[in-house]
């Protein structure tokens, strides 16, 4: 608890009870700073940074991502996910046309300027994808 004058805030943490939906929401945060520097991450150091060892978790978490900016017509922020070996990402990103053009506009898309997806908002957004 932090305490605030007479009020105190919980602090919640993403491994409490961790879902796709809140896993979500986490890697939304990596990968706007990710797209801030310009950097891609690979699978297993997106999972390294959540705290596990298993990229294939990923799947559902990343597509509720990328089904929230398909739906809102935003650059594809997953595409900055990418295989170790290959160093593209994984056949489950529907845009793979040209990669290199839509890094480019992830890399210079202005993120910190929307407010990021709740968990609500990118669960919908998966339902519907």
């Amino acid at each position: 608890m932090t305490w605030r004058g007479k009020h105190h805030v919980t602090i919640r943490y993403f491994n409490d009870g961790a879902t796709n939906k809140s896993r979500a929401v986490q890697i939304w945060q990596i990968l706007t700073g990710s797209a801030f520097r310009r950097e891609t991450l690979t699978y297993e150091e997106l999972v390294g940074l959540l705290g596990n060892k298993n990229p294939k978790v990923l799947a559902k978490q990343l597509g509720h991502i990328m089904h929230y900016c398909s739906q809102n017509k935003l650059p594809p922020l997953t595409i900055l996910v990418v295989n170790k070996s290959t160093g593209r990402p994984g056949g489950g990103l529907t845009l793979l046309a040209d990669r290199g053009k839509l890094r480019e506009q992830v890399f210079t898309y202005n993120w910190y300027g929307i407010y990021p997806p709740t968990e609500e908002q990118l669960e919908e957004a998966w339902d519907a994808g």
